[in-house]
């Protein structure tokens, strides 16, 4: 994820390369923002997870903070699955 003013250009938010960790991050954003705020049609399940966490962010220092909140709980759970 990226935050900007103009499009897709800014700071990078968040990047994970693995698919596992990425799946235990967004079942932890998940919990975090149960209400959905997303419009009808959103079909996957991380999309939306991400989606709706942005958008119940007020600002990109708010989805830092969440972001970084379910990546510390994401690995916990992506570490106790791996032992």
């Amino acid at each position: 994820m990226k935050r900007s003013r103009f499009g897709l250009f800014g700071s990078l938010i968040y990047r994970e390369t693995d698919g596992r960790r990425n799946a235990a991050i967004a079942a932890a954003l998940s919990r975090a923002v149960p209400n959905s705020l997303l419009p009808h049609g959103f079909s996957t399940a991380a999309l939306s997870s991400f989606t709706n966490a942005a958008l119940y962010c007020s600002n990109s220092s708010e989805l830092s903070h969440l972001l970084d909140k379910a990546a510390a709980e994401g690995e916990q759970q992506h570490d106790m699955n791996t032992e």
